[in-house]
């Protein structure tokens, strides 16, 4: 007998129902939280589409002159657009609220305005007249869409609605998002447009002028902060740049960011984030105005100087400070000046002036500080020496690190990208150009090298060679002759950019003063690298010293040291270095960075790739040579029972690594952690961090053994050791080493463009921080949990069998549909 349709429509309806449930029980990326999170995630997608299309809508019947008096971040640059409107019947104000082609300077219809937000504008010139011509200076009569902005890069600004500008339009690489200290395995090789911000939101202004400070004290987000999370699909208010801007430029206004954009009916307004000011004064007569408050409480030592050695009969310095045109000066301050070695050098005016003055200017260039971050070709002072910015984040703030001849120091961000009728200028915290410290005082005051330095101080001999400061008669005649230019004969040369042999001769001038001494590469391993083998160096000063040796790499023939990029002598790709250990020679493998500006340099022992190391942060150029960070120590010592190091390091937090010990003392429940001791016995753990697994503390915490247990199986191969050393194959590319974990799932250990990771799946991988790779067992600290991001699966469930179960469940209530649909 045949059912009508209603009852078979009931029938369906049951079985799909129970489908469903079976779904939600044995599925545990499923669930009723992530539904919620999910069906939130669809809303507030949802709602600021909508907000979005608002926003467009209204703004496109808005004059510029509305927008900028409506919107909260440009409310103070419309209040000194009706001051200075007051000032002329052709008003700032009639020109920003035309809508028609006019003739003449009355108004015009495409405009293009450069919007200083708020916080910018807490410090302006009491002189209104020079208010009102910076304000129309700001107006282009042009309408400059993103790709013009790409055309007109590195061009000055002549079309502008005031007088005499002095702009400048650039477009650079996103300085934030290519610096490997900050970017995490999340946030890597981004490919896509940043999520929606709404347009509205308080902005993060990366000049920590005077007038912004307050403003900096309240937010600590920055330009890293917000493409870290616009990748990782998170929405931050406090975002500096909109998601209308592309995630991997950046475009300035001479110092000033461009924070957004808006098309209005009448042009385009660009919100930046700094006040673009000119001050039409010499650099020593600003100091002598004070209109920069504490520039020349500063600058003491130069003021005063100029005003002896002029008393003196030598005008040089005076002059130059007082002279006009288009430089940009990396000047030290009193405490750098102060801090220098050789304070008898600095009575020498020649030596004053020639030497150490000129090696901080660069002459007929403006270079704001954001310019300098991978320029090409590289820029050089006025001595030759290669100059170099790098600006990231370090404790909520910005820090700008600056190298003049590879000696580093910093830019103070309350001082930069002052421009004045001399150029720019920018304070530094340290004499540049001319080392001033030694390796072992490089090495001392570097905090994740305090591992290799106790193990020099172990060594009498080492030690001594270390701290020795070679006679430093330095003769710079030759720099000025020192020529740079691109050089397209490979990658890895990409920066051996000096053209002929008086650049040698420069080099040997620079290190050679005392042809007695022998310079030195030295390759600083930092504590992660070393914390697995420190303790049986110790009392071993046979190991220690030989340690040491395989650090050190001499040129025997030439005497140079070696740079990674911006110099002419620079590792080059498969060849030989030597160290101080006879037996032990090096390789470099050199390829270029993500951002296809600066060089990659790996070191491997010649006879063995496997004992290798990676220059992770360097160019620190000392007194006596360079000094570079690595990531691994060159040796062949290996580690029997990592139990030992687990124990004793699991609680620590270093500055690279975060304690991991919960991970480790939930290991000791499962009988694995003494499993680790046994030499038949393998493993390989991937252990997340503390913080990583705080997210998780609803697993810790619970009476659910099979959830704990679940947790831990992820991250645990047995049977099998995987060691980093074989990822590298003889032909010097990376492989895949693959395990099962005790869930039965591959788990990937390899290397990408951030260095080594570990993969459960294409979604899932995490940046590894610390590598415990011993005889018996090895482990591997981990970033962030082998989870699927998608489906955080609190459960921790097996998931290849619950989908096999789900799967065939599916089938079962399918073909039971298909059988009582048959039958009625």
């Amino acid at each position: 007998m045949r059912l009508s349709l209603r009852p078979k429509m009931l029938l369906v309806s049951i079985l799909l129902a129970l489908v469903h449930v079976s779904y939600q029980q044995f599925n545990p990326g499923f669930n009723q939280q992530n539904q919620q999170q999910f069906n939130q995630q669809q809303n507030q997608q949802q709602n600021q589409q909508q907000f979005n299309q608002q926003q467009t809508n209204s703004l496109a019947d808005r004059t510029i002159y509305q927008f900028i008096k409506s919107n909260p971040r440009t409310t103070r640059f419309g209040e000194l657009v009706d001051r200075v409107s007051q000032l002329t019947v052709q008003s700032l104000a009639n020109v920003l609220s035309s809508t028609n082609q006019v003739s003449g300077r009355a108004g015009v219809n495409d405009l293009t305005v450069f919007v200083p937000i708020n916080e910018a504008l807490n410090q302006v010139p009491n002189d209104m007249s020079m208010i009102k011509n910076d304000l129309e200076n700001l107006v282009i009569l042009e309408r400059l869409n993103l790709d013009r902005l790409r055309e007109l890069n590195n061009q000055k600004i002549t079309k502008t609605y005031g007088y005499k500008p002095r702009l400048t339009l650039r477009t650079v690489k996103n300085f934030y998002l290519f610096n490997k200290d900050l970017v995490s395995t999340q946030n890597n090789q981004m490919t896509q447009k940043r999520q929606a911000v709404y347009p509205l939101a308080t902005t993060y202004a990366p000049q920590m002028s005077q007038s912004n400070m307050n403003f900096m004290q309240t937010n600590d987000s920055s330009a890293y902060d917000m493409y870290a999370n616009s990748v990782s699909g998170q929405t931050d208010s406090n975002s500096p740049i909109s998601s209308k801007l592309p995630y991997d430029e950046v475009f300035l206004l001479n110092n000033a960011m461009v924070l957004d954009m808006f098309e209005l009916s009448n042009g385009i307004v660009y919100l930046i984030s700094d006040y673009p000011r000119f001050y039409d004064k010499s650099l020593l007569v600003l100091l002598n105005d004070n209109d920069v408050p504490g520039l020349a409480q500063n600058l003491n030592y130069w003021i005063a100087r100029a005003a002896q050695s002029f008393r003196m009969g030598n005008e040089n310095l005076k002059n130059v400070l007082n002279a006009y045109g288009q430089n940009t000066y990396f000047l030290p301050i009193d405490s750098a000046m102060s801090k220098f070695n050789d304070k008898e050098k600095l009575n020498n005016d020649t030596f004053l002036f020639d030497q150490l003055f000129k090696a901080h200017r660069v002459s007929n260039q403006i270079l704001f500080d954001y310019y300098l971050d991978n320029h090409d070709p590289t820029v050089i002072s006025d001595t030759g020496l290669p100059v170099v910015t790098k600006h990231y984040r370090s404790n909520g703030q910005d820090v700008i690190e600056v190298s003049i001849g590879h000696v580093k120091g910093r830019i103070l961000p309350n001082y930069r990208n002052i421009y004045c009728a001399s150029g720019v200028i920018h304070l530094v915290d340290t004499v540049l150009g001319i080392p001033g410290r030694n390796a072992y005082q490089e090495i001392s005051t570097i905090q994740e090298l305090s591992t290799f330095r106790s193990l020099v101080d172990r060594s009498q001999t080492y030690r001594q060679m270390l701290d020795q400061t070679p006679s430093q008669n330095l003769n710079m005649g030759n720099i000025g002759k020192r020529q740079i230019g691109p050089n397209n004969s490979g990658i890895n040369n990409s920066f051996n950019m000096f053209q002929n042999q008086a650049s040698n001769q420069m080099q040997q001038s620079q290190f050679n003063s005392d042809p007695n001494f022998k310079y030195m590469t030295i390759l600083a391993p930092n504590d992660a690298a070393l914390i697995g083998i420190k303790d049986q160096l110790m009392n071993n000063m046979t190991a220690i010293e030989e340690l040491l040796s395989n650090h050190i790499i001499v040129d025997n023939n030439a005497n140079r040291v070696f740079y990674t990029d911006h110099d002419d002598s620079i590792f080059q790709n498969s060849q030989s270095y030597s160290t101080m250990n006879p037996n032990f020679m090096l390789t470099a493998k050199v390829v270029q960075d993500s951002t296809g500006s600066m060089n990659q340099v790996t070191l491997h022992l010649r006879e063995n790739e496997a004992i290798r190391t990676r220059i992770i942060n360097g160019n620190s150029r000392v007194s006596n040579g360079v000094v570079h960070i690595v990531d691994r120590a060159l040796t062949t010592a290996t580690v029997l029972d990592i139990t030992v190091l687990l124990e004793r390091y699991s609680s620590q937090n270093m500055p690279n690594q975060p304690a991991f010990n919960q991970f480790v003392d939930a290991l000791r429940s499962t009988g694995i952690f003494n499993d680790l001791k046994q030499p038949e016995k393998k493993y390989t753990l991937f252990i997340p961090t503390n913080e990583a697994l705080a997210r998780y503390q609803e697993v810790f915490s619970s009476n659910d053994a099979e959830k704990k247990r679940n947790l831990l199986y992820r991250h645990i191969c047995m049977d099998q050791n995987l060691q980093s050393d074989l990822i590298q194959t003889s032909n010097s590319q990376y492989q895949d080493l693959i395990c099962r974990n005790l869930l039965g799932q591959d788990l990937t250990l390899t290397k990408d463009q951030n260095g080594l990771v570990s993969k459960w799946t294409d979604n899932s991988k995490a940046k590894i921080l610390n590598d415990f790779s011993g005889t018996y067992s090895s482990a591997y600290v981990i970033e962030e949990p082998l989870l699927n991001k998608q489906l955080p699966n609190y459960g921790l469930n097996n998931l290849n069998s619950a989908f096999r179960f789900n799967t065939n469940f599916f089938i079962i209530c399918f073909g039971l549909i298909v059988f009582f649909y048959g039958l009625i």
